[in-house]
């Protein structure tokens, strides 16, 4: 019996101690997985809320990108109204809007996207391809840009038609996951991971990236994920070959499960312990107690780290709900409130405990409540999520309008569905979106009302609005043009215009505006003007739309149809006005050149008193007559806008010093003085037109020795220098001659006019000389004055702007010796002055002129001087003689019978033998501005106006023999 009652004793000690080592296994296994259950859970909620916020970023994206305005503001306010604060958390990236191209538009933390190709990533084959995928998560892959590792969550654009428009896009760092699994304590050999339903492994812990994204098919976690969201089981580890438990729990609606794992050895070490305990008991019966003792105490402490575990656990899940922005709210199914997180101090201005056990629909503004009910009662019908959007009120009594994402979960200890609600203030949102559709409406209101047609088009040119004018612009419905292409009502002749106009506008052309014709719905033919304006996105400076408003210019363009025709009559009438100065300049010249030149002769021969008195009366006559005739034909030139002005270097001391010796003669005659001053940086080489000032100058000369009979004439020039460099001439002109009343200078500087009749008739003129010489000065930009007492004299102030050049002076060479015989009061004619000497072996000349008159004084000139000259009536004798005749030289008449002299200078230059090369001067009547630069154009050498200078021309006619001799090598012949 004792060894039956020890047996029954010690079975009943060993059915205890395996009862108890049974029972220590299960607890342990329990704990095990109750304690990765809880964390899989805490770790899911956590992701879930973080990938929610984040997805809900991604649709407010799509959500904004649906207005048009959206894209037209600028960069900082546009990333307000698309990117909320999820978008820029430490995890996330930046969210990036890719167009259906691949191209990047917008990037959430970049004014400038990245420029690169997106096209072949696989969210963006996935959503191109597919129009039902939603949020889509990829394999993970480490970034280009920041070398960390990362998973792409994206979703579809669609346009209105359902098209594929592109894909929004954010990234979330793997290094978000890894902060969670490193919080918490896996044990040794412990493992947590994150996969992808699609058999993806994403990261795992132990962290060893070569393993990312390898796929796992035959893993037993998607075999009992097949059968239920959230479980645990135990596996064998191909990885690593350690034997774990592992809990799993997939994550809301997302592709992703979670799981952590905890090695056996670690759950059942306590097990181990105490099976061999177990077997110490066996054989040390003597211990039991003492291993009774210490199986207590062990009990007691895993049942006190448990505790500890699940304390840690909760402080964890609450860590995150105190950190969170956005208001975490678990309420029941009818709407009363469980628990609220601390962000209803700063959305609500509650604290927490003040709100728990109210109701979620009281807060809400009367108006809005159905959206709140609406909401939950799409939650009860089997909706996973819903949305809404009210105005809740805040502790002050105002109201705030927020949006709350609401999903049922069930109580894990009650089993009862719950409504689980993350709220976020979006005021400033709503602000925005307000002044968006106010802007909206404000734009449509203007469109509506202006009499311009206002049309948006898109970059391929296809009209998006056209706004009602249209009706009476072009007869159209604006519903008939909506969705046409650019050019449609255009006409036809000015489409490949518009087209090319717009093509420069696109590529920056500054000049918007293009004007075409365009043929209304009735047939007629309008003119319009359209001012065009490009909106750009903001990141990416991609064209985006066109608006262009357009104007009937129809009458304007008439307008200019009649301007255009009338400048037109008036060139015309300009031209024959030029061609008849040219004409009259030649007509009045040529007779002159005859009776100058031939009274010149007359009085180089032997005369009797009487007869010298009448030919200098014929001189003196034909030199006022020429002197009239230069003034109106500067007159007409200046008019006819047929005078040219000269930039070219000069100083002014030389234009001065021979402008006083014109002068000096006559100021001897009269017994005055002529004093001169020219100031020091006056002398220096400045850009203008020396004949034009010499003209000037000197006409100020000649009116001062004219109208003063005793005392003085006097000329100063000054010059200042400017900051720029150039000079500020002032040219003084003062005399003490008769001096000018107020009446006088008033009328001083006009055509025809002088100080009074009984001047005219003492002193003579035209009157044209100070008209001529206000105009020339207001050509340069300057201006003349005059300050002036009756009976005291008078003081003429030119005052000019002249830049100064460092190229030396040209020479100054008169046009002729017309300045000096109108100053003088007579002429040189020819034979009156000495003639320049010339070598005993002159030279042959050919004089082709048509006139007898002319052809004798020329002749006259040239066979005094020694020259053996011959005769042509035409051009066509004048080609014929020099193919017969080797000359020197030839004075060629410019307009002749048969053949001008153009033409024959031409014919000319074509003969061989070196004849070709005779040097060619002109011969003319015609003063008229650019007639020397036409002759030298046609092949002439020089340029001899008419009437004649003995002297100017024999200098000319030797200096022209003697270049050409040196040129051809002529050498004299001895003897």
């Amino acid at each position: 019996m004792l060894i039956a009652g020890s047996c029954v004793v010690a079975v009943c000690v060993l059915s205890v101690f395996f009862w108890s080592l049974w029972d220590s296994r299960r607890s342990a296994l329990d704990h095990a997985v109750q304690t990765a259950q809880n964390l899989t859970a805490t770790l899911a909620h956590d992701a879930e809320r973080n990938i929610t916020s984040y997805d809900l970023s991604l649709q407010g994206v799509i959500d904004g990108l649906k207005f048009d305005e959206t894209r037209t503001l600028k960069p900082d306010l546009q990333r307000q109204i698309l990117f909320d604060r999820a978008a820029t958390a430490a995890f996330f990236g930046s969210i990036t809007v890719i167009g259906a191209d691949g191209r990047m538009m917008i990037d959430s933390q970049s004014t400038e996207p990245h420029s690169g190709d997106y096209a072949d990533r696989d969210y963006f084959k996935v959503h191109r391809d597919n129009t039902a995928v939603g949020l889509y998560i990829s394999p993970p892959f480490k970034s280009r840009v920041t070398g960390d590792w990362e998973i792409a969550l994206s979703r579809r654009i669609s346009n209105p038609d359902d098209s594929f428009a592109g894909v929004v896009a954010g990234s979330l760092k793997l290094a978000f996951f890894q902060n969670l699994f490193d919080g918490i304590d896996l044990g040794p050999n412990g493992a947590a991971a994150l996969f992808n339903v699609d058999r993806t492994m994403i990261l795992r812990k132990p962290y060893n990236p070569s393993e990312w994204g390898r796929s796992l098919p035959r893993s037993p976690l998607f075999q009992k994920l097949a059968q239920n969201s959230t479980g645990w089981f135990q596996y064998h580890s191909l990885t690593d070959g350690v034997e774990r438990i592992a809990a799993y729990q997939r994550i809301g609606k997302f592709p992703l499960v979670i799981s952590i794992a905890t090695a056996c050895d670690t759950v059942f070490a306590e097990w181990r312990q105490k099976a061999l305990v177990v077997g110490a008991t066996m054989l040390f019966a003597a211990g039991l107690t003492l291993l009774l003792g210490t199986f207590a105490l062990r009990e007691l402490n895993r049942r006190s780290l448990a505790e500890q575990a699940a304390l840690e656990n909760e402080r964890l899940y609450r860590l995150l709900a105190d950190n969170s922005s956005d208001l975490i709210v678990l309420a029941d199914i009818d709407g009363v409130r469980r628990f609220i997180s601390p962000a209803a101090r700063e959305l609500y201005g509650y604290e927490p405990e003040e709100m728990m056990g109210s109701n979620t629909f009281g807060a809400a503004h009367p108006e809005d409540r159905h959206f709140l009910t609406d909401a939950f009662e799409q939650l009860t019908n089997g909706a996973p999520s819903a949305v809404a959007q009210v105005r809740a009120q805040r502790k002050g009594g105002d109201y705030v309008w927020v949006e709350t994402h609401m999903r049922l979960v069930r109580d894990p200890l009650t089993d009862e569905l719950r409504v689980l609600g993350l709220i976020r203030d979006i005021s400033r949102r709503h602000e925005i979106e307000q002044a968006i559709r106010e802007s909206e409406l404000q734009f449509r209101s203007l469109a509506n009302s202006v009499s311009d047609v206002i049309i948006r088009s898109g970059p391929d040119g296809r009209l998006r609005y056209v706004s009602p004018s249209c009706r009476t612009v072009l007869g159209y419905e604006p519903e008939e043009l909506v969705g046409t292409k650019r050019g449609t009502f255009s006409h036809p002749e000015d489409r490949a215009h518009i087209e090319a106009r717009m093509a420069a506008i696109v590529a920056g052309d500054g000049d918007n505006v293009i004007a075409f014709r365009v043929i209304r719905r009735d047939g007629t033919t309008i003119w319009l003007e359209a001012r065009i304006s490009l909106v750009r996105a903001a990141e990416t400076n991609e064209l985006v739309e066109m608006i262009a408003v357009m104007r009937d210019i129809s009458q304007q363009k008439a307008i200019e149809e009649r301007l255009e025709r009338a400048r037109i009559e008036a060139e015309k009438a300009s031209q024959l006005k030029s061609d008849f100065l040219a004409n009259m300049s030649h007509e009045i010249r040529t007779p002159m050149n005859g009776i100058i030149g031939m009274t010149g002769l007359l009085l180089a021969t032997r005369l009797d008193p009487e007869q010298r008195r009448f030919a200098d009366a014929v001189r003196i006559s034909a030199d006022a007559l020429l002197s009239v005739i230069n003034d109106i034909l500067d007159l007409s030139k200046l008019e006819a806008g047929k005078l040219n002005l000269e930039t070219v270097p000069f100083d002014f001391s030389t234009i001065v010093e021979n402008c006083v010796e014109l002068m000096t003669a006559k100021a001897l005659d009269k017994g005055i003085t002529l004093t001169a001053e020219v100031a020091e940086r006056a002398y220096l080489p400045h850009l203008g037109d020396p004949t034009r000032l010499r003209q000037i100058i000197l006409n100020l000369l000649s009116n001062a020795v004219k109208f003063t009979d005793h005392g003085f004439v006097s000329i100063k020039v000054k010059a200042t220098a400017l900051a720029t460099g150039a000079s500020f001439i002032r040219i003084h002109v003062e005399d003490s001659g008769i001096g000018m009343d107020e009446t006088v200078r008033a009328k001083l500087f006009r055509k025809f006019e002088q100080a009074d009749t009984s001047v005219a008739r003492r002193f003579g003129g035209t009157g044209l000389g100070l008209a001529i010489s206000k105009q020339l000065i207001d050509r340069m930009g300057g201006r003349i004055g005059v300050s002036s007492t009756p009976g005291y004299g008078s003081r003429f102030t030119v005052e000019l702007t002249l830049p100064v050049t460092d190229t030396a002076p040209v020479d100054l060479v008169p046009e002729d010796k017309t300045a000096r015989d109108k100053a003088s009061g007579g002429s040189t004619a020819p034979g009156a002055s000495p003639l320049p000497p010339v070598a005993s072996k002159a030279g042959r000349i050919l004089v082709a002129e048509d006139n007898a008159v002319n052809q004798l004084l020329v002749v006259t000139l040239l066979t005094d001087a020694g020259y053996a000259v011959d005769v042509a009536e035409d051009g066509t004798e004048a080609v014929a003689a020099v193919k017969q005749q080797a000359y020197d030289l030839i004075l060629m008449d410019a307009q002749m019978p048969n053949m001008d002299g153009l033409q024959a200078t031409q014919e000319i230059r074509k003969l061989a033998n070196g004849r070709g090369r005779v040097p060619i001067i002109a011969l003319t009547a015609n003063a008229m501005a650019g007639d020397r630069e036409h002759y030298i154009a046609a092949g002439m050498d020089d340029y001899l106006s008419k009437p004649l200078d003995a002297a100017t021309m024999l200098a000319m006619v030797s200096n022209w023999i003697g270049q050409h001799r040196a040129d051809v090598g002529w050498k004299k012949e001895a003897g």
